[in-house]
């Protein structure tokens, strides 16, 4: 019969794999979001690359989980199960929220509805997400999400934010870098910045950059579109997709 022990010291080493692998993941997760490496590439290795993170974050605690119990399956397994009874709501909602990320809706300025709470989503977490709407924000788990379904509404807009490409009045220039677009907006007074902007590089057409934005109120989009006219920039607004 083979016997195969596993010691503190596999756990620690194999922590140490796993981890390192994911970090490294989100590292360059967050430098694809800021730097073009892969031109016309870039959106769909990004989004394959934000996949990976889903599935691969729940797989490295399950294989940290169980190898913990090989260590001494008494003693730890007995722990696990305690540790599962008292954090069931939470590992629920944490299961569900991968499950319901990988709808492409479910994103930031995207306008949802669950129950009777509608709203624009402003934050994205493990366990749940913030829909902002006139009265305030309304956190909704997960596993709400999934149980009492949701509506997607869909439209050329969505309360106070857009999506806008932007591209040079010289067809022989090359829109700037994204920190140098986002140095330029902080000088814009109609952004609002509980909502940072985000930028991502067209898949049509390299060198040109879509913006997704959140402004102070609706009529502030146009007033932000002359000034990026006024940068020597063209803006044209997106449909949501």
């Amino acid at each position: 019969m083979l016997n195969i022990q596993f010691t503190f010291g596999n756990w620690l080493a194999t922590l140490f794999i796993l981890a390192s692998l994911y970090l490294a993941m989100q590292f360059l997760d967050n430098r694809l979001e800021k730097v073009n490496f892969f031109g016309k590439y870039q959106n769909r290795i990004h989004k394959n690359l934000k996949l990976t993170l889903l599935i691969f974050e729940p797989f490295v605690v399950l294989i940290l989980l169980v190898s913990l119990v090989f260590i001494n399956p008494l003693v730890h397994g007995l722990g696990l199960l305690v540790f599962l009874l008292l954090g069931y709501n939470h590992m629920r909602n944490y299961l569900n929220g991968r499950i319901a990320r990988f709808d492409k809706n479910i994103r930031i300025g995207a306008q949802l509805s669950v129950g009777e709470v509608s709203g624009i989503i402003s934050g994205i977490g493990r366990l749940d997400l913030c829909l902002r709407n006139a009265k305030g924000l309304h956190v909704v788990n997960y596993s709400t999400l999934l149980s009492d379904g949701y509506l997607v509404h869909a439209g050329d807009q969505v309360g106070g934010y857009y999506r806008l490409k932007i591209f040079p009045k010289e067809t022989n220039n090359k829109v700037a870098p994204e920190e140098k677009i986002m140095d330029i907006l902080v000088s814009a007074p109609y952004l609002d910045w509980m909502h940072k902007p985000e930028f991502y590089y067209s898949e049509k057409k390299v060198g040109q950059l879509n913006a997704h934005v959140s402004v102070k109120d609706e009529d502030h989009l146009y007033d932000l579109i002359a000034l990026i006219d006024e940068w020597g920039y063209n803006t044209k607004i997106l449909k949501n997709k």
